[in-house]
């Protein structure tokens, strides 16, 4: 009975002392030569290492054992030349242990260094062919044009430098200083650009867009009480000229300011925008909307007034009567995989600022032009779900941003100029996808049966095709 209670106690102190681990008979992993075993002590007598029977893997003990490598190959500890040898025997034992762990911190400075460098450098590489199909074929074409866009942000800074280099269509071989800009960002939600800029007036642009080309001047954008913003914009146009002409107005003033008012935990927006002094002294005023009027939809307005310049470019218009345009645009239906949105417009004969939205300057940031009213409607599919709900997500020229998701789109453009016109007419075909990592596929069709104008002399279907590759930095 005595020897069955001893026995019992030293079972019991046996499986509290391993239970607190105050000792290991075992050790829990397996060194392959008594010699490892030696230097493996020999490491724990001069306190390099913890004891063998602490660590739970081979892996674990080559970590500790790398650290103490480190330590002396940075000098931040001395070996011996009985500790050397001793480190050489471990380091053949875990040989195998150790170029997993270089692997695994190679890979682990690889992801950092990605990081930090997309932290600080991102932008678009892309190839643009352009070719356009007619018939009569007198005109059919194909153009590739290249283009590089590049941002940069120090770490820790305010500062944003950015620099976009592209052909055009007109000089296919020749590159071209696109953008050029400094932005510093200030205050809680302050920033100014500088250099050669691209700017929208407001959400829709009808005063303000100057997509056909760069203009030399700064952007101010603050919120200095809040949720009311001001924005001022200034360009000195000195190599500018008007939308694909050969036209200069060389050394003009341009000077227009934004104000506008959030509302609503920023779900409306109110702006009062104007342009004071445009390509060739004109000047225009309008007022925009801006309302998520439901968690997914949103509704965006624009009603702009516009006085020509003293140089009248429409014929028989006065250059000293305002001028209006008005576009609408909603969300009829955007779900996750579909969505439909309805723009209609009605611009008056004469409202022709130089550097606007409307298609005969910015080409597709709208496709209304002046002296007609119509429609604009969209259909969107996603195969899968979609990341964003923002208007216009699939024309990367106005978003500066090539959707992530693969997406099927039909945009049918129906213009009324006083008689419906079968030239009026666009039925423009979109598909976007990925082809990779960060690599992106665009294609447009733009179709429709033009008639002969005084710009136009050709008659016949004409399609405009536009492939873009693009990989995103």
């Amino acid at each position: 009975m005595i020897k069955k209670r001893c026995c019992s106690f030293f079972i019991a102190v046996f499986f509290v002392l391993i239970s607190f681990g105050q000792t290991k008979l075992f050790p829990d992993i397996e060194l392959r030569t008594n010699k490892a075993t030696i230097s493996a002590r020999f490491f724990e007598s001069e306190n390099l290492l913890s004891p063998i029977e602490s660590f739970s893997s081979r892996l674990e003990f080559a970590t500790e054992f790398s650290a103490v490598l480190n330590d002396f190959l940075e000098h931040r500890v001395h070996l011996s030349a009985e500790t050397y040898s001793h480190a050489e025997v471990l380091i053949e034992e875990f040989r195998d242990e150790l170029k997993l762990l270089k692997l695994k911190n190679d890979i682990n400075e690889l992801s950092f260094n990605r990081k930090r460098m997309s932290d600080n450098i991102s932008g678009r590489l892309a190839l643009i062919s352009r070719g356009t199909l007619s018939h009569p074929s007198d005109l059919d074409s194909i153009t590739a044009l290249p283009y590089v866009y590049l941002n940069y942000t120090p770490r820790d800074s305010n500062i944003a430098l950015r620099l976009g280099i592209r052909s055009t269509s007109s000089r296919p071989g020749f590159m071209k200083i696109d953008e050029a800009s400094c932005s510093w960002v200030f205050g809680k939600r302050g920033r100014i650009r500088f250099g050669r800029i691209y700017f929208i007036l407001g959400h829709l642009g009808l005063i303000g867009d100057n997509n056909f080309d760069a203009f030399e001047g700064a952007v101010l954008e603050m919120f200095p009480f809040g949720t009311l913003g001001l924005n001022l914009i200034y360009a000195r146009l000195s190599s500018t000229n008007y939308p694909y002409t050969g036209i200069f107005q060389d050394y003009d003033d341009y000077l227009a300011t934004r104000i506008s008012k959030e509302l609503f935990k920023k779900n409306l927006e109110i702006g009062l925008n104007t342009l004071f002094s445009g390509i060739a002294s004109e000047d225009a005023l309008s007022l925009d909307l801006y309302w998520r009027y439901s968690k997914n939809r949103d509704f965006i307005a624009e009603l702009a007034f516009y006085r020509p310049s003293k140089t009248t470019i429409v014929e028989g218009v006065d250059p000293y009567e305002a001028k209006y345009a008005f576009v609408a645009g909603a969300d009829v239906i955007n779900t996750k995989r579909a969505n439909i949105f309805l723009q209609i417009g009605d611009v008056q004969r004469g409202f022709a600022p130089m550097a606007t939205s409307l298609a005969y300057s910015a080409q597709n940031h709208l496709y209304f032009d002046q002296d007609t009213r119509g429609f604009d409607i969209t259909f969107s599919y996603y195969p899968a779900k979609k990341i964003d709900t923002e208007m216009w997500q699939t024309r990367p020229e106005r978003t500066g941003l090539v959707p992530q998701e693969t997406i099927y789109e039909i945009n049918i453009v129906g213009l009324w100029d006083g008689e419906w016109r079968k030239s009026a007419n666009r039925y423009v075909f979109r598909h976007i996808r990925s082809l990779g990592r960060d690599i992106r596929l665009y294609i447009e069709n733009n179709l429709w049966d033009r008639e002969p104008s005084i710009s136009w002399q050709y008659r016949g279907v004409y399609n405009e095709t536009r492939l873009s590759v693009s990989y995103e930095l």
